[in-house]
């Protein structure tokens, strides 16, 4: 993370933030009730939705400015563990053993997916992620100033399904690429196949493509 960038997106975000504060205080000095979470959430999405239009490109410095790495960084795939189970949607298994396995397999099957990306789509992939890490711009964009793995499923499935029905097509396509990453992979996987309803390659198939024994 490069420090100095960072500062100055604090300070970029900081100044849209109390101006959009002042402007909910003169709204609030003619309307009423005098708070309304609603509106707080619009603000917030409206100071995040500037990011995500690309007003807001000065991420890049707190990225790094780099694609993804293959395999992913631990605070990329520590994002899409925390990620995971609201978008599974209680398909990981219960047993504490196999549910840190099926994380594990999960990152890893992302990392192969994110490897055939463009570098262009790695960049903004690193982009979201790394603004989904940073604590200032992950408020403005989820309402959430703790980390995503401190937060609660619910808490989680929240700021995605606001994201799902958002108004702003980036916000639709930040959810998008989240829920393709992490679903597509894990229903490819064999052990997962029954979850689907897809009972795997039939036997003909598995004979043909095995290979020889040495």
């Amino acid at each position: 993370m490069v420090p100095g960038a960072c500062l100055k997106l604090a300070v970029t975000c900081g100044g849209g933030y109390f101006a959009l504060m002042n402007l909910r205080k003169r709204e609030n000095a003619l309307t009423k009730p005098i708070f309304d979470p609603g509106r707080r959430r619009v603000l917030g999405g409206l100071a995040g939705a500037g990011w995500l239009a690309g007003t807001g490109t000065i991420i890049t410095g707190c990225s790094g400015g780099h694609v993804l790495r293959v395999p992913l960084a631990v605070a990329e795939a520590k994002l899409f563990r925390a990620i995971a189970p609201a978008l599974l949607s209680g398909l990981l298994p219960t047993n504490p053993a196999e549910r840190e396995d099926g994380l594990n397999r999960l990152v890893d099957a992302i990392s192969i997916s994110v490897s055939s990306l463009s570098s262009d789509g790695r960049e903004q992939l690193a982009r979201l992620l790394a603004a989904l890490d940073f604590r200032l711009t992950r408020w403005l964009l989820t309402d959430l100033w703790k980390p995503l793995h401190e937060s609660s499923v619910d808490e989680i499935n929240g700021f995605l399904d606001n994201w799902r029905h958002s108004s702003t097509g980036r916000f639709n396509f930040a959810y998008r690429t989240l829920t393709k990453l992490v679903c597509s992979n894990w229903y490819q996987m064999p052990r997962n196949y029954a979850q689907s309803g897809y009972p795997g390659p039939p036997a003909w198939a598995v004979r043909i493509n095995k290979r020889p024994e040495a």
